[in-house]
């Protein structure tokens, strides 16, 4: 029985964790988005050394864009990634801190009659 138990927490804090990861991981990234305007001196910047860069490996303007645009995203959900990471992480050991009074509830020692080993 204690098994079982443990397999389902498990299993279930694995769910939670792969759940908020992809929550969060999106809540990051709308939070980030309205920071790459064209208006951004930094983004707008970052965007022409990167199409030159690409131009310079070969292929048309369209193409280094577009090559660009999508290095842009992938940085962009990197970023969020790693903020959302850092989320569950705090949310992780919240829940552990919370729980931890939880061990006063267990009986400490041995188990009466036997060998306790499986």
């Amino acid at each position: 029985m204690c098994n079982l138990a443990r397999q389902l927490g498990g299993s279930c804090g694995s769910a939670v964790a792969a759940t908020l990861i992809t929550r969060f991981t999106e809540q990051g990234r709308q939070a980030l988005l309205p920071h790459l305007t064209s208006f951004d001196p930094a983004a707008s910047s970052w965007l022409d050394n990167t199409t030159r860069a690409m131009l310079r490996q070969g292929g048309s303007l369209a193409q280094a864009q577009t090559k660009a645009y999508a290095r842009l995203e992938f940085v962009l959900k990197r970023q969020a990634s790693m903020l959302a990471f850092e989320k569950v992480f705090l949310v992780m050991g919240i829940t552990f801190i919370c729980g931890l009074p939880l061990l006063l509830l267990f009986r400490t020692g041995r188990a009466s009659g036997g060998v306790g080993a499986h």
